[in-house]
């Protein structure tokens, strides 16, 4: 028998990390799924919003996580909206669902929504539109009093990994091709060349440093803003950071010219996937291709352990289409009742997301 528990409580969340794991590997969810993300995530994002997630059980055993939070106002209405643990930071959002029991499991949480009156919103954003959770969604479900609206949000880009470096390399445009081995020899041969790995708790955090301090220098050298770099942006990618680092998850690169730290890589390593989630670099050695020639050797490195895919996540900046990355629609999906203030919130959920994507597009140009 399936039935759905809520959990509103900060400890109750807290005591779901062993249950939380196991199904975060049986469903296939992403790293921004993960327990420690969305722990964090609170942390540092949760004030003025309380949790709500939905836990589907088949008898005793958990079959999906539906992890949500209500935010108790929006853009300063009195509004109640539901929303993804995670939203803002996390380039994909999703349900955690066991594959056998995926449709029983969001009909369920589905059913138990349409009953709850405490929300007059449901805002998921940023959903793969690949995700089989949103295909059901989209496919099966309808009835009740629940209307459900779904636009383009985001575009992420993915690169299928081969089985080896040259295969690789082959498979890229020939000029771009000859660019990353030309400046890498060059940078090679005129200077002393490290590329490093963190792999302490001291070089984590050196390493967080020098890549805000790079990825800042060039959005200033470029002429855009830094919004994402401010202090609870850093605090909480920080300590994402060190609760990766002991699972094994994090991958943060320095490529060390003469002994300078001039190009940097954040990402992540989760299932057969690399995550690449920020870099930067020192535009004084942009001329040499800095960041590309640290990208290639990450890439290396992630064929080389046997990775599939090696992800660049959000965002349409044309360097990820010279790397062969395949692009994907991220789908925000906006559920609503049949009563006025439904509509209300509707209608400035919709407005937002134009105004955000618009926004977007105006910073890629030139």
């Amino acid at each position: 028998m399936i039935r759905v528990s809520a959990v509103t409580g900060v400890q109750d969340v807290l005591n779901l990390r062993e249950s939380w794991d196991g199904l975060l590997e049986t469903s296939g969810g992403t790293v921004f799924q993960s327990w420690e993300w969305q722990r964090v995530w609170w942390e540092h994002y949760g004030r003025g919003k309380r949790p709500f997630i939905l836990l589907v059980y088949e008898d005793e055993k958990l079959m999906g996580i539906a992890p949500f939070f209500v935010s108790l106002s929006h853009l300063g209405l009195p509004l109640k909206v539901i929303s993804f643990l995670g939203s803002g930071p996390s380039d994909y959002g999703d349900l955690l669902l066991h594959p056998s029991r995926r449709f029983e499991a969001l009909e369920a949480i589905m059913g138990y929504l349409q009953t709850c009156e405490d929300w007059d919103a449901i805002d998921l954003q940023e959903i793969p539109s690949n995700s089989a959770n949103f295909r059901i969604l989209r496919e099966s479900y309808c009835g009740g009093d629940l209307e459900i609206q779904e636009f383009t949000q985001d575009v992420s880009f993915a690169l299928s990994l081969p089985g080896s470096w040259d295969g690789f390399l082959q498979s890229l445009d020939r000029k771009f091709r000859w660019n990353i081995l030309y400046y890498a020899r060059r940078l090679r041969r005129d200077h002393e060349t490290q590329v490093h790995r963190a792999r302490s708790v001291e070089e984590v955090d050196r390493g967080m440093s020098d890549l805000f301090l790079l990825h800042r220098r060039r959005q200033r050298e470029k002429g855009l803003p830094t919004p994402i770099l401010s202090r609870r942006y850093r605090g909480f990618h920080r300590e994402v950071a060190h609760q990766f680092f002991r699972r094994g998850w994090l991958a943060l690169y320095s490529l060390c010219v003469d002994g300078e730290v001039v190009s940097a890589l954040y990402g992540f390593e989760h299932g057969d996937r690399f995550y690449y989630y920020l870099g930067g670099f020192d535009p004084f050695w942009g001329r040499l291709s800095v960041a590309t020639i640290l990208i290639a050797d990450v890439i290396k490195e992630a064929i080389e352990k046997g990775f599939k895919t090696f992800d660049f996540l959000r965002g349409e900046e044309s360097y990820k289409v010279r790397w062969g990355a395949v692009p994907r629609q991220n789908i925000r999906l906006i559920i609503t009742r049949e009563r006025s203030k439904s509509s209300l919130l509707r209608a400035i959920l919709e407005r937002e997301n134009v105004v955000v994507r618009e926004i977007k597009q105006k910073l890629r140009k030139p």
